[in-house]
């Protein structure tokens, strides 16, 4: 077994010039709960279907994409 402290997973990922950011699911994510909480929900469901596009099965873009139909009525 191969344990490693965060520090050294730090030291790794700098050492061979790997960036730590958010991905573009995330990002997706994130504004589609914007949109939702906003009553936007249009907009949600458009970023909540690119979520699905790229994760299929990202259960939590899955509810907010359907509680985001129920409330547009599509």
């Amino acid at each position: 077994a191969f344990l490693a402290t965060g520090d050294d997973i730090r030291e790794m990922i700098n050492r061979n010039g790997i960036e730590n950011k958010v991905g573009i699911v995330y990002e997706e994510f994130e504004k589609g709960l914007i949109g939702y909480r906003q009553e936007n929900y249009s907009d949600a469901i458009s970023n909540f279907n690119a979520v699905l596009n790229l994760s299929q099965g990202h259960l939590s873009a899955q509810d907010y994409r359907s509680k985001a139909q129920q409330q547009s009525g599509d």
